[in-house]
């Protein structure tokens, strides 16, 4: 894509009239913007049962609801979009993000400790969904006791996760309500409504100049009521990839965590890689311009 920039005149050394016509052009070799948004609809191809029967996925433990439009797993595991990559770039920006909920099954929240719900991130290549081998990065959401928070995690260079502590940047939220989440709990079990709003986990990943210097901005918006939850950033987190495939997690089992019903009902993995640019300079003498413009013309526009 050819992109005019501006025209600059500029008078000859004598004084006297325009000499010359720089015209700046930047040539851009724009890679394209690539996004994919799965709603698991049948008009998308997506069938019930086993979300791992479509190719697009390695999830064997993850189910397909096409009454709900939703997929489920019970814990512990992890579903890899294989179909959509994205090649590294420094400085290029990668995005992951799922829209979810689910129902808090214990009624008294002192009972529920720190506890693992859902993450949402990157794998830096096509490995094994139920193993972690140093290989990831990703936004966990954890109940804790009455409250909830959101942390940046990364597994690279260890054999489990752990959380960041970026330089300059921070690894976990401040504590939400679960009123912002849609939850309301009463004096009573029966007078509460336990069902969280959808809400949308976003995880976006900039690529550093070297393996030190990446960054990973998380935020967490309320899709029902449109309102922003939660969102921070971890900056110099040592990771690297050739390739990022997006990847989304169920945390620890329903049983563990006092939760029920957790449904993801969209994924969306986007890349924004960035254009290459070159910019040229094109001048003539005046003489040029004589032959083929009105120079008085010219004149009067300029002065």
């Amino acid at each position: 894509m050819l992109v005019y920039r501006h025209w600059q005149w500029i008078p000859d050394r004598s004084g006297g009239c325009l000499s010359a016509l720089i015209l700046i052009l930047q040539l851009c070799i724009c890679l394209p913007t690539t996004a994919k948004t799965i709603n698991f609809q049948s008009d998308e191809g997506y069938l019930n049962g086993s979300l791992d029967q479509h190719v697009n996925w390695t999830a064997p433990q993850w189910q397909v609801d096409l009454e709900s439009e939703t997929i489920t797993e019970d814990g512990y595991s992890s579903a890899v979009y294989v179909e959509k990559t994205a090649p590294f770039q420094p400085g290029a920006s990668y995005t992951v993000s799922a829209i979810f909920s689910f129902h808090e099954a214990a009624w008294d929240p002192e009972t529920v400790k720190w506890k693992p719900l859902f993450n949402v991130g990157f794998l830096n290549q096509d490995k094994s969904p139920f193993t972690r081998n140093g290989n990831s990065i990703r936004i966990s959401f954890d109940r804790n006791k009455s409250e909830y928070v959101a942390d940046i995690q990364s597994d690279y260079g260890t054999p489990q996760g752990d959380n960041i502590k970026g330089k300059g940047g921070v690894s976990q939220s401040p504590p939400f309500s679960a009123e912002s989440i849609g939850i309301h709990r009463a004096a009573t079990s029966e007078n509460s409504d336990l069902m969280s709003d959808r809400l949308k986990m976003v995880v976006k990943l900039t690529a550093g100049n070297t393996m030190n210097d990446w960054i990973c901005v998380a935020t967490i918006h309320n899709a029902d009521t449109d309102t922003l939850v939660t969102t921070f950033t971890a900056t110099g987190i040592t990771f690297n990839a050739d390739t990022l495939y997006g990847v989304i997690g169920m945390g620890q089992s329903d049983s563990n965590a006092k939760i029920a019903m957790r449904r993801v009902h969209s994924f969306t993995f986007s890349t924004s890689l960035l254009p290459l640019q070159e910019s040229y300079a094109w001048s003539h003498h005046k003489k040029w311009f004589q032959r083929r413009l009105d120079l008085s013309l010219m004149r009067s526009e300029v002065l």
